[in-house]
């Protein structure tokens, strides 16, 4: 993926997935549907950026703005 600094556009939590714009981005061909009844699907290639797992994405740091990276750290007592 690289230094892909897209926007957040969807948080699945369920799932632990994330969708990023211009990230992961997948071409779906879909086929046309004759009309029936009210709707009728037209044929082509569709585009849209899949979700990714949460644990592939770097928090960017606002001082520096560089990506950084989260850890959970315990003090003497066992607290987070």
């Amino acid at each position: 993926m690289g230094v892909s600094r897209g926007t957040v556009q969807r948080i699945i939590r369920n799932d632990k997935r994330i969708v990023i714009s211009g990230v992961n981005v997948v071409k779906k061909h879909s086929k046309a549907r004759p009309s029936s009844g009210r709707t009728a699907t037209q044929g082509g290639i569709i585009e849209f950026e899949a979700p990714i797992d949460i644990s592939n994405v770097m928090l960017i740091d606002p001082s520096d703005g560089e990506p950084t990276r989260v850890g959970i750290r315990r003090d003497e007592d066992g607290r987070r």
